[in-house]
């Protein structure tokens, strides 16, 4: 027996939050492996007689990609210090950086493809990689349709739990 007569819940919880606070972590490593592997894509790869990394559009999906790397840093880190003080909102900031930075993770993966073009699909980046490794991310430790929901119960005040 794991805890009290009458504890399991709140044991399941607690170890739910600390796995959705591992995945967000998990999420901003490969957010920051794929946002690296498009900034060095971007500044060897030529394309018209320049490196592609001076085409606007591409500077727009570097940037992009450094602000989802940055907030998920802060959400990710924000999220593991309620969870070491036993904030009383721990949960709501786990469910929020699982969610947040997973689907950050799968969009910057995703403009990290597009940076490399074509040659993103093939196994000779790690773009791809990090593309299929992130897209499960969305599903494990609660959907992020089911984050969405225990977040807005909470804020509205609705009880998640019905029995």
């Amino acid at each position: 027996m794991i805890g009290a007569e009458g504890e399991a819940f709140a044991i399941a919880k607690h170890y739910l939050n600390v796995g959705r606070c591992f995945v967000s972590f998990t999420c901003l490593g490969l957010s920051i492996a794929a946002y690296e592997a498009a900034l060095r894509y971007a500044g060897e790869r030529e394309q018209f007689g320049r490196k592609i990394g001076g085409f606007q559009l591409v500077q727009q999906m570097i940037a992009e990609m450094m602000t989802g790397v940055e907030t998920s840093r802060l959400l990710a880190c924000r999220t593991a210090d309620a969870l070491d003080r036993g904030a009383p909102d721990r949960g709501r900031a786990c469910s929020m950086a699982k969610r947040h930075n997973s689907d950050t993770a799968l969009r910057v993966c995703e403009t990290a493809l597009q940076v490399h073009g074509g040659a993103g699909y093939t196994r000779d980046f790690p773009v791809e990689r990090y593309y299929r490794d992130v897209r499960h991310l969305t599903i494990a430790e609660g959907t992020n349709q089911l984050q969405a929901l225990l977040l807005a119960q909470g804020a509205l005040g609705i009880s998640a739990l019905r029995g």
